[in-house]
C-alpha cells in the first residue's frame, strides 16, 4: 500500500512550511542547511517518482 500523490504533496508542504518557519527564526547557516535539505528532498521525491512508474 503506497503513498498517494496527495499524501506526498501534503508531506512536502508540511516540511516546506516547517522549514520556512525555522529559517525565519534561525540564522543564515541554517538557511543554507535547509536549502541543501530541500534539494535532497526534491531529488529523493524525483527518485521515488521515477521508480514508482508514474512520472509525468
Amino acid at each position: 500500500m503506497g503513498h498517494s500523490k496527495q499524501q506526498q504533496a501534503l508531506l512536502i508542504g508540511a516540511v516546506s512550511g516547517i522549514t520556512a518557519v525555522l529559517v525565519m527564526r534561525l540564522n543564515i547557516n541554517w538557511l543554507i542547511q535547509a536549502g541543501m535539505i530541500g534539494i535532497a528532498v526534491y531529488l529523493a521525491t524525483r527518485w521515488v517518482g521515477r521508480h514508482d512508474g508514474r512520472t509525468k
